[in-house]
């Protein structure tokens, strides 16, 4: 298969007319070039030949080159022969109905992804040589082939690690995506955040990272709708919730309430207090009475005395 993706690489370059207007397609997965030749009704019909057809000069005996209109490239579907399981996204990705690899024959790249900014320029310019050498450094499987499920998997975890941080620390969430390497780490520890973020921008923050992928995904040829995409992200945010929730980060703080009411000063008191036991207060008053007849009689006895 590689002499055959050589000898078309080399076929195209010496004749591009053939890929500008559509009349190479791209390769089979059986190793036979897809290309659009016209029949003999004047439609248009795609037929797989081989490399050494293909060099032969099969196109010039079967193409009018004048009558051919240039045809969209087919988007290539994934060359992964077996079905993934991808974590954050549900819902199985639609692909392209034509098997049929798109073959680029672009100068290898030498850009170098660190960052998750850099992933996304490089997606966005269909960069693949330079996704595909970052992703092997951390989305290989057990066979050593790119694994786009594996790649998500640990973006997510990644970003679920940095919500956490965040809502712990306190610390702000960049939407910079400089600021993270390529599996969505931060580079440098997060800033202290002046006021406490809400958790569901913490959320949409995240997510975003996770996005970069779910584009990346687009040049292994698996798409994901819109609908999928908005059922990931709530699976993502209860998985949040979920670990906020296993480490104790959800409880609200205790609140300070001011104590406007102070206390009232006790009115100040004497101990002395009346007693009110009738009976320890009757014999006193029998007491009382007694010292007073005692001294009026020994004052009467003093008088009587004197008067003899």
């Amino acid at each position: 298969m590689e002499d055959v993706i050589r000898r078309l690489q080399k076929f195209i370059s010496e004749h591009p007319e053939y890929k500008d207007n559509g009349v190479i397609q791209g390769l089979a997965p059986d190793g036979k070039i897809a290309v659009m030749v016209n029949t003999s009704e004047g439609v248009k019909s795609r037929v797989d030949i081989t490399i050494d057809q293909l060099e032969s000069g099969y196109l010039n005996q079967n193409v009018q080159q004048t009558n051919v209109d240039p045809i969209p490239t087919l988007e290539p579907i994934s060359n992964q022969t077996q079905t993934e399981e991808i974590e954050v996204m549900d819902e199985v990705p639609s692909q392209s109905n034509e098997s049929i690899e798109t073959l680029s024959t672009d100068i290898p790249s030498n850009n170098q992804i660190i960052t998750l900014k850099d992933m996304q320029n490089a997606v966005l310019t269909k960069d693949e040589k330079a996704v595909d050498k970052a992703l092997e450094t951390f989305a290989l499987d057990t066979t050593n082939r790119i694994n786009m499920n594996k790649a998500i998997k640990i973006v997510t975890d990644n970003c679920i690690d940095n919500v956490i941080s965040s809502v712990r620390d306190n610390v702000e969430l960049s939407s910079d995506l400089s600021k993270y390497d390529i599996t969505g780490k931060p580079l440098t520890p997060f800033e202290p955040s002046i006021q406490k973020e809400d958790l569901q921008s913490l959320i949409d923050k995240s997510f975003s990272n996770i996005l970069v992928y779910v584009e990346a995904s687009r040049l292994k040829n698996i798409v994901y709708n819109e609908s999928q995409i908005q059922a990931a992200k709530k699976k993502y945010a209860t998985s949040v919730q979920d670990k906020i929730n296993v480490l104790g980060l959800n409880q609200k703080e205790e609140q300070i309430v001011p104590d406007n009411v102070k206390e009232q000063p006790k009115e100040m008191t004497l101990d002395l207090q009346p007693d009110k036991n009738i009976k320890k207060a009757g014999f006193a008053d029998i007491l009382i009475l007694t010292i007073i007849v005692l001294i009026y009689a020994a004052i009467i006895i003093n008088l009587i005395t004197k008067l003899k």
